[in-house]
C-alpha cells in the first residue's frame, strides 16, 4: 500500500502545481481574514438551515452565531486598519444555503465528457485519439511505469477476487459500461499491468499477489480465486499469524515469474 499511496502522492503534487492557489493575491490579509470568517458562516448556515433534528439544527445556530460574533470583529478592524467597509467585500446577506443531494447524473456526465481529456502543447485540451505521436508524456509513462503500477496491481486483485467491475453505483447503466469507461482513458502508454477488462486480467491473480507479497493481504476483503471459486485469502496480518512465503516478495520493479503461486 506504501506503493499506491506514493502514486497518489504523486499525482495530488502535480495537481497542486498545476491549480497553485485560488486565493485572490490582491486581496489584503485583512480581507482575506474577513472572507475567511464569511465564508465559516455560510457553511454553519448551510448546516443550520438544512438541519432536521431539532437538537442538532440548535447546536448549529449556536455556532453560526459564533461564527457572525466573529465575523463582525473582523471586520472592525478592517474599517479602522484599511478605512474599508466589509459589506463591500461580503454584502450584507448570506448566499442561499448549499443542499446535499445526489449528483450522480453529473459525475456521470463528468466522466463520459472529459475522461479522455488531455493537454496537449500550446494548451490545447485533445481527446486520446488525436494526441499528437511526440506527446511528452508517452515517455514520461514509458519511464514511470516500466515496471507497472502500484494502482493498477490493486484493481487487478480487486476485479480478480470479484470477479466483476469494480463499480458501486445507482446508475445501472453506468454500471454496464464501467469497463468501456476505464478502457477509454487509455492513452497507448499504460502500465505494464495495466486491466483491460475483469476478464482480461494482465497476469493470473496469484502472480500480483506473489509479486506483492504481504502487501497483497492490505486489500480489504481480498479473495484468491481457486478452482472456480473464491476462497478468502492467507491474511498475514492476523488470525494465525502466518509468515509470507519465501521469495513471494521480489526485489522491487522486478516482474512475476511464471507459475509463481500465492500462499493458499
Amino acid at each position: 500500500m506504501r506503493q499506491l499511496y506514493a502514486e497518489i502522492s504523486a499525482v495530488e503534487e502535480e495537481h497542486v502545481s498545476q491549480y497553485e492557489s485560488l486565493i485572490d493575491p490582491s486581496e489584503t490579509m485583512l480581507e482575506k481574514w474577513v472572507m475567511h470568517e464569511f465564508n465559516e458562516c455560510a457553511n454553519y448556515y448551510t448546516c443550520y438551515m438544512t438541519e432536521v433534528d431539532p437538537r442538532i439544527k440548535a447546536i448549529w445556530e449556536q455556532f453560526l452565531s459564533f461564527e457572525i460574533e466573529q465575523l463582525r470583529i473582523a471586520g472592525e478592524y478592517l474599517k479602522r486598519i484599511e478605512s474599508k467597509d466589509p459589506q463591500e467585500l461580503c454584502g450584507i446577506e448570506l448566499p442561499t444555503p448549499a443542499t446535499f443531494e445526489t449528483n450522480r447524473e453529473y459525475v456521470t456526465q463528468v466522466l463520459k465528457d472529459t475522461a479522455t481529456l488531455r493537454l496537449i502543447e500550446g494548451g490545447e485540451w485533445v481527446h486520446v485519439p488525436e494526441l499528437p505521436g511526440n506527446w511528452p508524456s508517452h515517455r514520461y509513462q514509458e519511464a514511470e511505469q516500466a515496471d507497472g503500477a502500484p494502482s493498477e496491481a490493486v484493481v487487478a486483485m480487486r476485479i480478480g477476487a470479484a470477479g466483476a467491475e469494480l463499480v458501486r453505483t445507482g446508475d445501472k447503466a453506468m454500471a454496464q459500461e464501467a469497463g468501456r469507461v476505464r478502457e477509454m482513458t487509455h492513452d497507448g502508454h499504460d502500465a505494464a499491468n495495466t486491466v483491460e477488462g475483469y476478464d482480461r486480467l494482465p497476469t493470473p491473480i496469484s502472480e500480483e499477489v506473489a509479486r506483492l507479497g504481504p502487501l497483497a493481504t492490505e486489500i480489504d476483503n481480498y479473495r484468491l480465486p481457486t478452482n472456480g471459486s473464491n476462497r478468502k485469502a492467507t491474511n498475514w496480518r492476523s488470525g494465525s499469524r502466518e509468515k509470507a512465503p519465501a521469495g513471494a516478495t521480489p526485489k522491487a520493479g522486478t516482474r512475476p515469474q511464471t507459475g509463481a503461486k500465492a500462499k493458499k
